[in-house]
């Protein structure tokens, strides 16, 4: 299971690029106004993307965790130092 202290290590970083990359044109541009006539939805995702991520559950990343990392598909790496 995951603490919450992991969690918080894991959201903080993310919601700080997130908060850099809103704060960019090329967000803004590229991602919220192409094909915006498409979608216009798109304005009201890139408003409440902060409010959506911060409020991801525990439950809700452990249950992504059981679904897409699985022990036995994993593979084990040794990092040694050259002598």
């Amino acid at each position: 299971g995951l603490s919450k202290e992991e969690i918080a290590l894991v959201r903080k970083p993310l919601i700080n690029q997130l908060n850099v990359y809103r704060s960019t044109n090329g967000y803004w541009l590229n991602s919220v106004m192409k094909n915006s006539s498409k979608f216009p939805q798109k304005y009201e995702w890139a408003m409440t993307m902060m409010d959506d991520y911060k409020s991801i559950s525990k439950d809700e990343i452990e249950n992504l965790i059981n679904k897409y990392l699985k022990i036995e598909k994993s593979a084990v790496v040794f990092i040694k130092p050259i002598d």
